[in-house]
This record gives structure tokens, C-alpha cells and sequence, in this order.
């Protein structure tokens, strides 16, 4: 078993500016703003070392700029420990600041990493703001908030847009963490087979 760094996906960096923007200007406003940049490296984790290495291993916390990661065995805290400086260079770039020195590795077994692992259909609201979307769902996200411009309610308008954000990043949060994309409806769910629930019954 080897650790490869995941390709970094290519991004349209001038699309994303502004919802990146908007989350550090909010978490920077927050008298816990180092706590919370700190703690988003336990959300950008599996993104950081990729799918094989993420489903051996687990960020737990993150304490003084140090993060203790739980892996599934010695085999894999030795692998990703010979790349210990280049994960920490990836995940304080994604944090915009240098928040980790250094990370701790504690082989713990199979059984809790497994139960670690599970998807969580909750997302943190810290979680959330840690969300980056993909050039094409913030297009689209885009597009869903400038056709409630017209309404004339500034409550009314500022909470549907506001709405349509979290739906969006809870979506690719999902994602992320183990949901499955439904090739029929195109909703997420987490239930097993090809297709959500809701097609499967359609289907038969």
C-alpha cells in the first residue's frame, strides 16, 4: 500500500474567489477565527491525502497547530508519516494561513477507523463554511440567487438566497463524505444501490 497525492483538480480560481472570499471574511470577523481555520483541517483531511488514504486513516483534533490523524495500522502511520511535510504544505495552503506544524499519527486498528468513517448527514455549520465548490456548481449557484433579485422584500429575498447557499454547500458536502449521486434525479443519498430510494421504487 502506498500513499499517492491525489491530483489537485483544476479550478476556475476567479469563479471561486468570491465564495472563498466570503467564508474567510466571515470566520475572520469570529473571536475564534484561528480555532476554526485550525479545525478545518480535520474536514479538508480526505481531500488532502485522497480516497485510499482516507478511508486507512482519520483527523481527530487539532490542538496548537498540532493534529493527531488515527490510521488504520503502523503500515499506513509510516506511510503517510515519509510524507508528513508535503500533506502539511497542502492542508495550510487550503487553510489560507500557516495553522499546522506538525501531525501526530496513532495507529488504532481496523474496527475504529471503520466506525470512524461511517457518513455523517450532518454537517457542522463550520464544516459547511469549510465547503469548496467545483467552477460548475458555483456557476450554478450563481444563476439559482440572481433569479430572486426581483423580489422586492429584502428579508424575504436575503433569506431564499441565503437558503439556496446552504442547500448548495450541503450538497457537495455530502458529496464529499460518502453520499452517492443519484444518475436519475441527480439527488444524493446514502442507501445502497445504483439509484436513491425514490427512482428505485419508480424503477420496479
Amino acid at each position: 500500500m502506498r500513499w499517492n497525492r491525489p491530483q489537485r483538480p483544476a479550478r476556475n480560481r476567479e469563479g471561486l474567489q468570491n465564495v472563498s472570499s466570503t467564508l474567510s471574511s466571515t470566520i475572520a470577523k469570529m473571536k475564534s477565527a484561528s480555532k476554526i481555520h485550525e479545525n478545518m483541517a480535520l474536514v479538508y483531511w480526505p481531500t488532502v491525502v485522497g480516497k485510499d488514504a482516507a478511508r486507512a486513516s482519520k483527523a481527530i483534533a487539532v490542538r496548537e497547530g498540532t493534529l493527531t490523524v488515527h490510521t488504520r495500522s503502523s503500515v499506513w502511520s509510516h506511510e503517510l508519516m515519509l510524507h508528513h511535510n508535503e500533506i502539511i504544505k497542502e492542508l495550510n495552503r487550503l487553510l489560507e494561513g500557516d495553522y499546522i506544524h506538525m501531525i501526530v499519527f496513532r495507529p488504532v486498528g481496523v474496527e475504529t477507523i471503520q466506525q470512524t468513517t461511517e457518513p455523517d448527514p450532518h454537517p457542522t455549520d463550520d464544516q459547511l463554511m469549510a465547503v469548496v465548490l467545483l467552477p460548475t456548481e458555483h456557476a450554478q449557484l450563481a444563476d439559482r440567487i440572481k433569479k430572486y433579485q426581483n423580489i422586492q422584500d429584502f428579508q424575504l429575498r436575503t433569506r431564499l438566497q441565503k437558503r439556496i447557499v446552504q442547500e448548495t454547500l450541503l450538497r457537495r458536502w455530502r458529496l464529499d463524505h460518502g453520499w452517492l449521486l443519484c444518475p436519475d434525479c441527480d439527488a444524493v443519498y446514502l442507501t445502497e444501490g445504483e439509484v436513491c430510494p425514490i427512482c428505485s421504487l419508480k424503477r420496479y
